[in-house]
């Protein structure tokens, strides 16, 4: 096995795991309901974002366009789940380590990881009309 396809292997663990598990959760508590397949949808988009770009972006050269791509769909996908069900967030388990990797240095590290949490406040509180919790 090549250390390459080693690596890829963990990241691959660590996204499926992490919203299969948000997403089962997800769908127990709410009873099934349409708000928690929205938010099932939203996991199972971070999934799909990860597979399609994100895998190529943590081989790809940092800095490069796909790496930049890659950045903007995932926070994107993970918005959506969010904006369903506010448990969705748990997609930021992944999600900051990956924009970290992803990035070419510690600046547009730390840029990219307030994006996302802004954007998952305001996700939540656009969600749930609750702009209190959100902003928590």
């Amino acid at each position: 096995m090549s250390s390459t396809r080693r690596s890829l292997w963990g990241w691959d663990a660590a996204v499926g795991a992490t919203c299969l598990a948000a997403a089962t959760i997800i769908l127990v508590l709410g009873r099934g309901s349409q708000s928690s397949w929205e938010a099932t949808g939203g996991l199972a988009l971070v999934l799909a974002v990860y597979v399609v770009i994100g895998r190529r972006a943590l081989v790809a050269p940092r800095g490069t366009p796909i790496t930049r791509w890659a950045t903007v769909l995932l926070i994107g996908a993970g918005l959506v789940g969010t904006y369903f069900e506010p448990f969705a967030a748990t997609s930021q388990a992944v999600l900051y380590p990956l924009l970290w990797v992803l990035s070419s240095g510690p600046r547009p590290a730390i840029i990219r990881s307030a994006v996302l949490a802004i954007g998952m406040a305001l996700a939540t509180g656009l969600g749930t009309c609750d702009w209190i919790s959100a902003s928590v």
